[in-house]
């Protein structure tokens, strides 16, 4: 297990068996948007499924959508699930932004 703690965001990253897993917590924005893009980008090969564990993201700026985005399309399209918690504001945020049709969302309460 690898992590990060800064001001206000905590990452981890769990490589197991099968898909590769990264946990966030806290606030991803422009302060830390870097140590988020470098976390998923050493995560699983293009041909695996990837999930990304944003159920406890307080807060997420665009900076942060620009990693989702460029991660999602140097993997050619494969699989990037992002489990959101019901009501969270990343899930406003990606639905605002018209991305939530670009990962496979997975919302819980």
């Amino acid at each position: 297990m690898a992590s990060h703690n800064g001001t206000m965001f905590t990452l981890a990253a769990f490589n197991q068996v099968g898909p590769a897993d990264l946990v966030c917590a806290g606030e991803i924005d422009l302060h830390n948007a870097d140590v988020f893009g470098t976390a998923i980008d050493a995560l699983a090969p293009s041909d695996s499924v990837v999930t990304i564990d944003m159920r406890d993201v307080a807060f997420m700026d665009s900076a942060a959508i620009v990693k989702l985005v460029r991660y999602k399309r140097q993997r050619g399209g494969g699989d990037l699930r992002l489990l959101v918690r019901d009501g969270s504001l990343v899930l406003r945020v990606l639905m605002i932004t018209q991305f939530v049709d670009l990962f496979d969302v997975v919302v819980s309460d």
